[in-house]
């Protein structure tokens, strides 16, 4: 019975210090993915193709435009009469830049895989 307690505790926390080791990857802005290691915005890696400086930087400045909003989006929620309509259009406007943003890398993406494949 004592040997399957700690069994129990060694298997629990063996997963937790695994998961406490993807998150920190998440935090970094890194992940995995089913085609191997890619970095985040940090790595300057876009599903293995390298960003130019332009990308990068469009990145940045894409990434600011929606902290700023979020923090905007932070001021409305603490206030004491929250205005809903302004929370809702706030809302959708970041999930309208993320969504602009994703599908921008999508395409760079999709034409950088093109041109690969054609060579």
């Amino acid at each position: 019975m004592k040997k399957m307690l700690i069994l129990g505790l060694v298997a629990m926390s063996t997963v937790g210090f695994a998961n406490m080791g993807y998150m920190n990857g998440h935090m970094n802005g890194q992940h995995m993915s089913n085609s191997g290691s890619h970095s985040g915005m940090n790595g300057h890696m876009n599903n293995g193709r390298t960003l130019t400086q332009d990308e990068i930087r469009e990145n940045r400045k894409n990434s600011i435009l929606i902290q700023e909003k979020k923090l905007e989006l932070r001021k409305l929620m603490i206030e004491k009469n929250i205005n809903w309509n302004k929370v809702s259009a706030l809302d959708l406007e970041i999930s309208k830049l993320r969504s602009a943003h994703r599908i921008e890398r999508m395409k760079k993406n999709y034409n950088s895989n093109m041109n690969t494949i054609a060579k």
